[in-house]
């Protein structure tokens, strides 16, 4: 994958068992820092709330714990990763030169512009989109995610409803099939990445229960995935 040649990455399967409970989580989180080469404690990850709030690590400032608000990590700093955990949402991994951003997008992250966001924090610390690469990871598919006129009409009344436009397909009298990784990559490539610098997994995870958590699937009490990137 592209992505590779920037950054270290790594997005997460059931092999990696992240359940409910949260002592064997806190482990296999432990673990899967160790895997992208950072030391645990410099794995910086947030309180994921479906916005589009951005958090900067800066190691001159006290790395954040989870207690912080935000949907996207970006850093600019060697040895620092960062994380997100899904189960369904769209995990997003963007790297520029001496940079990297871990994105949380949900629908509704996703009508708030939450990779729009990631990509503007990267271009105020001096990273032009144009020289982005981004990887989108799996997330549940149009083929799995029925959603009705809430859903749409939150993203006709957004700023990125241009987007959103082809990411709806009619399925039944006020219902749609919804393709969130599709509207995330229209997002990112509005932002300045150019579309050859997107690239999508093209993986469901409500169709793959072996190797994916799902949360539509399988409920509120499944385990999640985590996706990760770290500055070399």
């Amino acid at each position: 994958m592209p992505l590779a040649s920037r950054a270290r990455h790594l997005f997460s399967t059931r092999q990696l068992e992240l359940p409910s409970d949260p002592a064997p989580r806190r482990a296999n989180i432990d673990v899967f820092a160790s895997d992208l080469g950072v030391d645990p404690a410099h794995l910086v990850r947030a309180r994921q709330v479906h916005g589009n709030g951005v958090l900067v690590a800066d190691p001159r400032e006290a790395l954040p714990s989870r207690g912080v608000d935000a949907d996207a990590i970006i850093t600019a700093a060697a040895g620092i990763a960062c994380a997100v955990q899904i189960a369904d949402c769209v995990p997003i991994l963007i790297a520029g030169e001496g940079a990297v951003a871990a994105v949380h997008a949900g629908w509704r992250g996703t009508a708030a512009g939450v990779a729009a966001e990631a990509v503007r924090a990267l271009a105020a610390l001096g990273f032009d989109p144009s020289t982005l690469v981004a990887a989108l990871g799996p997330s549940i598919a149009p083929c799995c995610y029925q959603v009705d006129a809430r859903v749409r009409d939150a993203f006709a009344q957004s700023a990125y409803s241009d987007a959103a436009s082809e990411g709806f397909t009619p399925d039944g009298d006020g219902h749609w099939k919804l393709d969130v990784a599709r509207i995330n990559r229209r997002i990112l490539e509005q932002a300045g990445i150019p579309a050859a610098q997107v690239h999508e997994s093209g993986l469901c995870t409500a169709c793959d229960p072996g190797r994916f958590y799902s949360y539509r699937a399988e409920g509120a009490r499944t385990g999640r995935l985590i996706a990760g990137i770290a500055v070399p």
